[in-house]
């Protein structure tokens, strides 16, 4: 794959990563999850974090390989054997490990500031939201924070 490929790999992955997180925490906002199932939510958050602080140290050299693989171990809860692979899969993708997170909070924070005005429709949002298609979820925010300052008259 070549680098442009990369890309255009890439641009839509705070959207298709962060969605997906973002889903799964509405599936707990709804009473969806069971006790276990919510337990095992947060620590996929907790890895997800831990993936992000790695995918950052990895790539600017802060870390090695080893060093990853112990702080998955240490601070994630992983077994060795799937510290290591985290660590090497991250080490393969640079910046693909922070899209869960960063696409993630990007809609939550959206969401939390578009829904203190009083014409927010939860479902309008998430149908607006969406129909953007795969694109970078802070495109998204820019243009749907746009649209509700227009709407409100600011």
């Amino acid at each position: 794959m070549d680098c442009a490929a990369r890309i255009a790999l890439l641009c839509g992955g705070t959207m298709a990563e962060g969605w997906a997180c973002y889903a799964t925490d509405l599936m707990d906002e709804i009473g969806f999850l069971t006790p276990l199932e919510r337990y095992a939510q947060i620590h996929a958050r907790l890895r997800m974090a831990a993936r992000a602080l790695i995918d950052i140290d990895l790539h600017h050299g802060v870390c090695s390989l080893d060093d990853a693989a112990a702080f998955y171990e240490r601070r994630a809860g992983l077994s060795a054997e799937a510290a290591r692979a985290e660590a090497v899969k991250n080490s393969m993708f640079p910046g693909t490990a922070m899209m869960y997170m960063v696409g993630t909070n990007l809609i939550h924070e959206l969401r939390r500031d578009l829904s203190r005005s009083p014409a927010f429709d939860l479902r309008g949002f998430h149908d607006r939201f969406l129909s953007f298609g795969s694109v970078p979820v802070a495109w998204v925010c820019a243009a749907m924070r746009e649209e509700y300052a227009d709407r409100s008259g600011r």
